[in-house]
């Protein structure tokens, strides 16, 4: 048995965490990009990933 066996769960884990934050910033700010082009988005802006990470997400009413 591997001990890498289960980082490949942890991994995607990770993978889904991510998409799902990029989702709710689309569905929050009526983002029209693609999900690539939010990606992109994220790594040039410090704010957003301050808000969305470390601030929290808020609720959708």
């Amino acid at each position: 048995r591997s001990p890498a066996k289960g980082s490949k769960n942890n991994l995607a884990l990770i993978r889904k965490f991510a998409y799902n934050i990029l989702r709710i910033m689309r569905i929050q700010h009526s983002v029209k990009e693609s999900l690539p082009e939010v990606m992109d988005l994220f790594a040039d802006s410090l704010e957003l990933l301050h808000k969305y990470i470390f601030e929290g997400i808020t609720p959708i009413n």
